[in-house]
This record gives C-alpha cells, structure tokens and sequence, in this order.
C-alpha cells in the first residue's frame, strides 16, 4: 500500500505536539512542508520507515527535550531556506549511509545541548549554504565523521565533545567554514 508520514504539515500551518510517540510507520515521522511550523517538547520518535523528520521549503520545526531514535534513513533533514532548533534533544541510530542530522542548501540548524550518538555513518553532514550552530552538544561513536561539511556549509560549535567516533571528528571540504571553540574530541580512530 501507499507509504504516508504520521504527521504532515503544510502551507501556513502551526503545530504544536506535547508527550507524543511515533513508532514504525512506513514513512517519515513528521514531514514539513511551505511555511508550516511545528514545536515540540518530550516527543519520541523512532524506527521510522524513512528519515524520522524531514523539512523543506521555508518550514521550522522547534523540538525540545526529544529523542528520535533508529530510523531506517536518517533522523533529521532539513532542505531549504528551513529553521530547526533542537534543544536538549538526543538523536540516535539511523540507517546505513545516513547521517543523524543533514542540513542542505539555506537550512540554518541551532542544536543547544542533547546528544547524537551510535550513528552508522556521520553525526552532522552539513552541505549546500547551511549554516549550524552547535552550543554543547555531544557527539559520540559514529560510523564516519562526527561532522562533515561541504559546498559553502558554515558550521560554529562551542563547548561541545566529539568522542570515540571510527573516522575523523571534523571533516571540512569545498569553501565550507568550521569554527571550534572550547570543545573537546577525544577517541577517535
């Protein structure tokens, strides 16, 4: 049968999700499209069918306090002029080959404590003109890198830890701008 995501949301449309679960569903978790907004605090979503959150378009998502976990692709995408703010939020597990969190072309990230942890391939790919912000986040035993960035992707951590990955912590190619400030990278291979 047809593959529909739990949650959709679209055109202008405002969403507010409180202590909600979302479990094995054949496609996305919550899929975010135009202009909508979704905040979100204590969710939990996992072994989703494709990637846990994916938002495009000008969409934003705000989670708080929330863990999405094994995902059969990644657990956050954002493509687009997107917004996500992650605070203290765990992201864990994902696909084969899929990072936790992509941000592609104008996607601007803030993640602000939590942790992304047990990845099968990189923690952050970061690519296109993305701009992220990480502020005490830690990201421990990933397959790749913790972060990768390419194309013109900007990227700031500050007080954060990268720890026990199998690859690089920091991987940066093409014009892409990482800049570290009182983190720690311990571990890795």
């Amino acid at each position: 049968g047809e593959k529909f995501p739990a949650i959709i949301g679209a055109q202008n449309a405002r969403v507010t999700l409180q202590n909600i679960r979302i479990s094995e569903t054949k496609a996305e978790g919550i899929f975010l499209r135009d202009a909508c907004t979704i905040e979100g605090s204590n969710l939990k979503i996992e072994r989703t069918g494709k990637t846990a959150i994916y938002v495009e378009s000008t969409a934003q998502i705000k989670l708080s306090g929330s863990c999405v976990s094994e995902s059969a692709e990644g657990c956050i995408v954002g493509n687009g002029s997107t917004r996500i703010t992650l605070t203290d939020c765990e992201l864990i597990g994902g696909g084969k080959n899929f990072p936790a969190l992509v941000a592609l072309t104008k996607t601007h990230v803030t993640m602000h404590g939590g942790r992304i942890a047990n990845t099968r391939s990189n923690g952050m790919w970061l690519r296109g003109e993305s701009v992220t912000e990480a502020n005490s986040v830690t990201i421990l035993d990933t397959t790749d890198a913790a972060i990768e960035t390419e194309d013109s992707a900007q990227l700031k951590l500050v007080e954060c830890r990268l720890e026990g990955g199998q690859s690089y912590a920091l991987q940066a190619e093409g014009k892409s701008e990482i800049k570290a400030v009182a983190c720690r990278i311990n571990g890795h291979k």
